[in-house]
């Protein structure tokens, strides 16, 4: 259990799933987590579900917590860091989840405080999440740990420059869609072979659960465990040949350059 108290500013889909991975995971005493939001409904249901305490407005909630997380939406954060900066100080850490907000200009706002950027997915939702996480200028090694240690109650961290952080957003941050667009075009051409939408849905479903498990928690590489389905002169290959012609790769590649270049021309 960390013993500092946190204050998590909006809680929407990603602070909310913050506050309560914190929780579930007994990282943090309940009496220790506040949350802050201008949706009087979202506080109301995160009190209600795990337990925590409201402390609005986001610049009393500074002076009372030792680690900020700022997971508000981009568009708003330049108003909460002019609200919050003289209450921060250098001695908290601030963590950052807002894509596209590099650590240089929080500290143009807050000063030389210790900022920790985070770019998670959407899978934090279900506790299996994937965060990318890089240090400002004046944070240091154990800053990084412990917003490591908050994040691994919500899924895998890994440690990024800062500059990566885009290609980060193209794989990990945006990943989540891609595999969903190909759920969805695998669905319909189940059903288009003639079956039903439930079990094509459910053909789907376990097939991606069940192949991401085997990456997961086995020792061989994908390009290994596809060779092992591949029969020569079998449907697989027959598939699997269809998709090389028609540069199957080439596309994907390209979809998460053309997502890396988006991230940076939206950046600040």
């Amino acid at each position: 259990m960390i013993n500092k108290k946190i204050g998590i500013i909006g809680c929407g889909n990603m602070g909310g799933t913050i506050a309560q991975g914190l929780i579930k995971n007994n990282l943090f005493k309940k009496q220790n987590v506040f949350i802050c939001d201008k949706d009087k409904k979202k506080i109301a249901h995160l009190k209600k579900e795990i337990k925590v305490k409201s402390i609005c407005p986001s610049v009393e909630l500074v002076k009372k917590a030792d680690i900020i997380i700022l997971a508000i939406k981009p568009k708003d954060f330049d108003q909460i860091l002019q609200k919050i900066s003289k209450a921060v100080g250098t001695k908290k850490l601030v963590i950052s989840v807002a894509a596209g907000i590099s650590t240089g200009h929080i500290e143009y706002f807050l000063g030389p405080v210790p900022v920790v950027r985070v770019m998670p997915n959407l899978a934090v939702v279900v506790a299996t999440g994937m965060s990318a996480v890089c240090k400002g200028k004046f944070a240091r090694g154990q800053h990084l740990l412990l917003t490591e240690k908050i994040f691994r109650s919500i899924g895998k961290t890994v440690v990024v420059p800062e500059p990566l952080m885009n290609a980060v957003t193209a794989v990990s941050g945006s990943g989540p869609a891609y595999i969903f667009e190909v759920m969805e075009d695998m669905i319909q051409a189940a059903m288009k072979a003639g079956l039903s939408k439930d079990v094509s849905e459910e053909l789907v479903k376990q097939t991606v659960f069940g192949s991401a498990k085997m990456v997961i928690e086995g020792k061989d590489a994908p390009a290994v465990l596809r060779d092992r389905v591949t029969s020569p002169g079998g449907t697989t290959e027959a598939a699997l040949k269809h998709m090389k012609q028609h540069h199957f790769a080439a596309v994907l590649i390209e979809a998460i350059q053309q997502a890396k270049r988006r991230a940076k021309e939206l950046g600040r």
